[in-house]
């Protein structure tokens, strides 16, 4: 291969990255200013097209979202471990999450996370007041 070749080749390279890096920061940044939800970006994941959204980690997703703190996240991340029988890893990401090795296990266990939770009456557990 001619340097003229290798150095072009190097210079594309480059350029992909910063784009890929540019894309998952407004992603970020969308879901922040409520433009997007976490949901849209694992969609677009899913897609040829977002295959840069793959490398962003679980953590930063969650951070993303608006008027979440880091203890929100912590506590949703053990709570996707304890879902999944498994231990936390750090390096979870939505590349990970969408695996299709997992046989859809982890989007599921995504899915139940975000899932609205609400009592069956007011007051429960204890019994319905009359």
């Amino acid at each position: 291969m001619r340097p003229d070749n290798l150095a072009n080749n190097n210079y594309r390279r480059q350029q992909a990255l910063s784009e890929a890096r540019m894309e998952r920061s407004q992603a970020l940044i969308d879901i922040t200013e409520g433009l997007l939800e976490s949901w849209d970006v694992i969609l677009d994941a899913c897609q040829p097209h977002g295959i840069a959204f793959r490398k962003i980690s679980l953590r930063q997703l969650l951070l993303a979202r608006p008027h979440a703190g880091k203890a929100a996240a912590k506590r949703d991340l053990h709570r996707l471990a304890v879902l999944l029988e498994l231990q936390h890893d750090p390096s979870w990401t939505i590349g990970w999450l969408i695996d299709p090795r997992a046989g859809q296990r982890r989007i599921h266990a995504w899915q139940e996370l975000h899932r609205e939770h609400t009592p069956p009456w007011d007051g429960f557990p204890l019994a319905p007041g009359r």
